[in-house]
C-alpha cells in the first residue's frame, strides 16, 4: 500500500460520483484523510474556508458553478490544490491558467504522484 500522503488531509470537490469515489479511494490508499468528497460549490467553499487542509483536488465545473471561489479561498489560506478538468488552460481564468492540473479523463495511478509533487515531496511526473 502506498502511504506517501500519510497523515495529510485532502479536500476533494467533484460532482461526478464515480470520479469522486475513485479519487477519494486513491487518496485514501496513499494514506491521506479525505475531506469530502463533495459535489457542490457551496459545500466545497464551506470546507475550504473552515477545515484544516493540507491540499485539495478540485473539479473545475461542479454543481452550482465553477470552483474558482474555492481555489481563491485555498490560495488565501496557503493550501495547494490540483485542478481536475477537461478544459484547456486558455479556457480558465488568468489566475488559474498556470495552476497544477490533470486533464480528464485522469489516470488515477498518477494522481498521488501529482499530489506529492504539489506538496513538494517529489518531482512532478
Amino acid at each position: 500500500m502506498d502511504t506517501s500522503l500519510s497523515g495529510l488531509r485532502v479536500l476533494v470537490v467533484e460532482d461526478e460520483y464515480f470520479i469522486a469515489t475513485d479519487v477519494a479511494r486513491a487518496i485514501t490508499d496513499a494514506g491521506a484523510d479525505v475531506v469530502g468528497p463533495v459535489p457542490q460549490l457551496d459545500q466545497g467553499l464551506a470546507l475550504a474556508d473552515c477545515e484544516q487542509l493540507d491540499a485539495a483536488v478540485l473539479d473545475v465545473h461542479v454543481e452550482g458553478g465553477f470552483s474558482y471561489a474555492i481555489a481563491e479561498s485555498l490560495t488565501r489560506r496557503g493550501v495547494p490544490y490540483l485542478l481536475l478538468t477537461g478544459y484547456d488552460s486558455w479556457a480558465l481564468p488568468e489566475a488559474l491558467q498556470d495552476a497544477p492540473r490533470l486533464t480528464k479523463p485522469i489516470q488515477l495511478r498518477t494522481l498521488t504522484a501529482h499530489l506529492r509533487a504539489l506538496l513538494g515531496d517529489a518531482p512532478c511526473p
